[in-house]
């Protein structure tokens, strides 16, 4: 007779590697696909649905890579983190960390997926204002962000220049509506408004042909030209500082702020040798 002690013990249910289970209902999942499976490759711990800020939780979460674990703890496969928004281990209503592919999801206004019942104000960038106001997509203010090379490039002309970016503010919109709430930030005339004077912001969305109806960017030379630069306020050593964090950023999204701060310095390092000394 074999001693109970020896006998395998069976594993538990809910540690069953990539257990199929029911979807989640009430959460804009079109293909029901979130807390449904667990990451592949996973441990026993890596299911379908974890508890919050448990170890395996915070292990998918941290690692750099796509498919990550909601709030609520329900896994979202690779495939969907990829096309979800917010970068790498995050949702959103716009695209982070894609480089060019990103900065066209947002001017184009391609929803993000799960974000089917967003105003459509609210998706990519807003209108033309929002491209060019700084901030990237949804703000204003702060330093170029979402634009890639052209960003940086942005950022490094102000650096140089001393300019002043300000901070960067988020749009704000009402929970009811779509309309942004009425701040020193929104309080503009956007552009494909009309001046209709019955709507109180001045405000209406602009869409795809808005962009391209738009006046031209003006001239790079010209803005060189004409623009009296104030002394730089920051040493070389800090523009080129800035600069990696300016490619990071783009290239990890807001992953980037919760990287481990010697792996962070590890990655600043790689783009400083990258740009070498002559700069």
């Amino acid at each position: 007779m074999v001693d109970v002690s020896l006998r395998p013990k069976r594993r538990p249910d809910d540690l069953v590697k990539n257990k199929k289970v029911s979807p989640v209902m009430g959460r804009s999942d079109p293909q029901n696909r979130i807390g449904t499976s667990g990451p592949k490759g996973g441990g026993e711990g890596a299911t379908a649905r974890v508890k919050p800020g448990s170890d395996v939780y915070n292990q998918y979460n941290n690692d750099s890579s796509y498919g990550y674990y909601t709030e609520e703890g329900l896994y979202v496969p690779a495939d969907i983190d990829m096309r979800d928004g917010g970068g790498m281990n995050a949702s959103g209503t716009y695209y982070e960390g894609g480089g060019l592919l990103s900065a066209l999801g947002n001017v184009f206004k391609v929803r993000p997926y799960g974000q089917e019942n967003t105003p459509i104000e609210q998706i990519g960038y807003r209108d033309f204002t929002d491209i060019t106001d700084r901030g990237g997509p949804q703000a204003s203010g702060g330093r170029y962000q979402g634009g890639g090379m052209i960003s940086v490039m942005g950022n490094l002309l102000d650096d140089l220049g001393g300019v002043d970016q300000g901070t960067r503010t988020p749009y704000v919109y009402e929970t009811s509506t779509a309309t942004p709430t009425v701040t020193a930030t929104t309080q503009r005339n956007y552009v494909g408004s009309g001046a209709n004077p019955s709507n109180a912001y001045g405000y209406s969305p602009t869409y795809v042909s808005d962009v391209f109806n738009a006046p031209p960017m003006p001239n790079v030379a010209n803005i060189l030209d004409n623009t009296q630069f104030n002394p730089p306020t920051k040493t070389m050593d800090e523009i080129r500082r800035n600069m990696a964090r300016e490619i990071l950023l783009e290239k990890y999204g807001v992953n980037f702020f919760t990287m481990p701060e010697e792996t962070k310095e590890m990655y600043m390092q790689d783009e400083l040798q990258k740009m070498g000394t002559g700069f």
